[in-house]
């Protein structure tokens, strides 16, 4: 009887040509589950930070009279600010009471959270960092939020602004680019890229700056 059965030269073709497929695909997956990580981070650190704002509000006022650091530079109001207004309705692993002395912003205090992201609050200023110790570049590992008085609640920075018209860089710091961190400066900060984000749903399209 004879048995049909795959050479050893068709078992290596085949291995070869599915290596080639994986190596032409993988590097899309590996780009479109860090995009879901980051987007979904970014919908539940805001929608978190939001729901702490308002279980504060309901305790200690309105924003409008709460006592917020005196500047952006104010570290110890900043820690003084996150204790008395924050603390008791946040869930986070670590805080430390001390200026933060990473990469942009520098002078406000740093709270983990649980499922691997920071925060650092400086003022009226917050910046998410989706993946804690990552700040390679400004466009997926930094996003800036402010929290307005008025309002009793964070939006992020540049909210007011058309997603296009920041995709387009149509103002000054009020924009969404591709940027390393260490080539940041104050004539173009990439400061509104989570509002791009949210304008679209909690989702990062194929036209973001990726």
């Amino acid at each position: 009887m004879c048995k049909r059965a795959f050479t050893l030269a068709e078992v290596l073709i085949t291995i070869g040509v599915i290596g080639i497929v994986a190596a032409l695909t993988m590097p899309s997956l590996i780009q479109n589950h860090q995009k879901k990580v980051v987007a979904v981070r970014l919908e539940k650190f805001y929608s978190m930070f939001n729901q702490a704002l308002f279980m504060s509000v309901v305790e200690n006022g309105d924003m409008s009279s709460w006592t917020f650091p005196v500047n952006y530079y104010d570290w110890e109001g900043s820690c003084t600010f996150f204790n008395t207004y924050l603390k008791k309705y946040m869930q986070y692993i670590d805080f430390k009471c001390e200026r933060n002395k990473t990469v942009w912003p520098t002078f406000g205090v740093e709270i983990t959270l649980s499922d691997g992201s920071a925060f650092n609050l400086a003022g009226s200023w917050v910046t998410f960092y989706p993946v804690s110790g990552k700040r390679k570049y400004v466009n997926r590992d930094i996003f800036l939020f402010i929290m307005l008085k008025d309002s009793n609640k964070l939006y992020p920075y540049g909210y007011t602004i058309k997603r296009d018209e920041i995709l387009k860089n149509l103002h000054h710091d009020m924009n969404c680019i591709k940027k390393l961190v260490e080539t940041d400066t104050n004539e173009e900060r990439t400061r509104a890229c989570a509002a791009v984000i949210m304008q679209d749903g909690w989702e990062i399209r194929e036209d973001y700056p990726w």
